[in-house]
């Protein structure tokens, strides 16, 4: 039991470094989710408070990554949904889905190209 005692002691000191570690990294990063924020005026007043307040960095609200993969999960969803029997129904119902596919991986690339230049070009700047 004594050959126990120095192995366990070292393993409590670990996890207390470890604890230490997770407490300071919980003081410099807040991760907060707000339901029922639906708009940029939301987003915005939420990010506009957040930065008033005392030992603020940074703040950022990504309502747009958010509206993003929502709008994806539903392309996704009505991709099986059959189009009006009409024939000009039908074709226009068509010509608005490869539209609004289109409209919506051009709206994934602008994110991604936004998002590259505000979090992963600074680090290299």
């Amino acid at each position: 039991m004594k050959n126990f005692r120095p192995a366990l002691l070292f393993l409590l000191f670990l996890l207390h470094l470890a604890s230490a570690q997770h407490a300071q990294a919980d003081t410099r990063s807040v991760r907060v989710e707000v339901n029922g924020m639906v708009c940029a005026f939301c987003s915005a007043a939420i990010e506009k408070k957040l930065k008033a307040m005392p030992d603020t960095q940074g703040v950022y609200v990504n309502l747009a990554g958010l509206m993003l993969a929502a709008a994806g999960a539903l392309q996704w969803h009505a991709r099986r949904f059959a189009c009006p029997t009409d024939p000009s129904v039908a074709n226009a119902c068509a010509s608005t889905r490869d539209w609004s596919l289109i409209v919506y991986w051009v709206s994934v690339a602008m994110f991604m190209t936004g998002a590259m230049f505000a979090f992963v070009v600074p680090l290299f700047i």
